[in-house]
């Protein structure tokens, strides 16, 4: 399907953009909670390692 059929659609109101809006939140509060957990059981190394990695990945996209 085309983009143009696509974005007819959402600005007709015949789509929604809840189950996204859903999709995201959900992963946003698991992402929250590996974190809390990452940071009570190991001090938080692998948040930092992480971190660090979306950092050089970010940075390799702006060269």
């Amino acid at each position: 399907m085309s983009l143009r059929y696509h974005l007819a659609t959402l600005l007709l109101g015949k789509a929604t953009v809840l189950p996204m809006i859903k999709g995201v939140t959900i992963a946003a509060l698991v992402l929250a909670a590996a974190s809390l957990a990452d940071q009570q059981m190991s001090y938080g190394r692998y948040t930092d390692a992480a971190l660090k990695l979306v950092r050089e990945i970010d940075h390799s996209f702006r060269r």
